[in-house]
């Protein structure tokens, strides 16, 4: 990304790359010892500190629970205090069973010298609790 890219460009760019896993350009925008923060009752939901502890641990575990899973992005919000608001929808497949479904959720970024440096995610763990089992 180029220096002058504004907060909600860096984030765009970064769900962008991920999606297309292309790994060396979704991990250029992530600092080091980033926080990711997931939803405690969710599968591998908890706190990870680092880019080899989110993207080489929580990351695979958590997408092993699924057939298919997409974060699909309606809105990026630009925030107070270098922060960027997304709010979209997790679709979902299960290994488990037939359901696909739909899961809103909100995730909030914090940016630091042009790098994502916290993650938190707000979403319906009841909705994939349904899902998987």
């Amino acid at each position: 990304m180029h220096k002058s890219c504004s907060n909600v460009d860096l984030v765009k760019e970064f769900y962008l790359q991920f999606k297309n896993q292309s790994k060396q350009s979704y991990m250029d925008p992530i600092d080091d010892n980033v926080g990711w923060i997931t939803m405690e009752h969710l599968p591998n939901g908890g706190k990870y500190i680092g880019k080899s502890d989110v993207f080489e641990r929580y990351f695979p575990a958590m997408l092993s629970n699924f057939k298919e899973f997409h974060a699909i992005v309606d809105e990026y919000l630009d925030m107070e205090n270098d922060s960027v608001l997304v709010l979209g929808s997790y679709t979902v497949k299960s290994k488990k069973n037939t359901h696909d479904i739909k899961i809103p959720f909100a995730h909030i970024y914090k940016i630091r010298n042009k790098k994502i440096h916290k993650f938190r995610q707000y979403t319906d763990t009841a909705k994939f609790h349904k899902i998987l089992t």
